[in-house]
């Protein structure tokens, strides 16, 4: 994030994640909090729309779980350059290149 933050590489994450992340951080830190929190993510990270051709790209790729092929199919739709996932093997099939948070910080310092 800091990374993104300090415009070494641009950061955007899909429209569903930000709601995902409120929805955990409201539960933990309470809905004040979730909100200062989610207004500082949006300040620092661009959102990738999750619309009608994300979804249906999504249902047409040979993913075994949705929601990782609607991250693909956004990615797709705003022309990333790589996917960050802990789970690289969900993402198999990928047509973009899937980093771990890891091996991006080691290619950004390759740099």
């Amino acid at each position: 994030m800091a990374h993104v933050e300090n415009s070494v590489v641009t950061g955007v994450i899909c429209a569903h994640t930000v709601t995902t992340v409120f929805y955990f951080l409201e539960k933990s830190l309470g809905k004040d909090m979730a909100r200062r929190h989610i207004a500082r993510l949006l300040t620092i990270f661009d959102v990738a729309a999750v619309n009608r051709l994300v979804l249906t790209g999504a249902l047409a790729i040979d993913f075994d779980d949705y929601e990782d092929a609607v991250v693909h199919e956004a990615a797709v739709a705003v022309d990333a350059h790589a996917i960050v996932t802990r789970n690289g093997v969900d993402f198999a099939g990928a047509t973009v290149p899937i980093f771990t948070p890891v091996e991006l910080l080691a290619a950004i310092a390759a740099l």
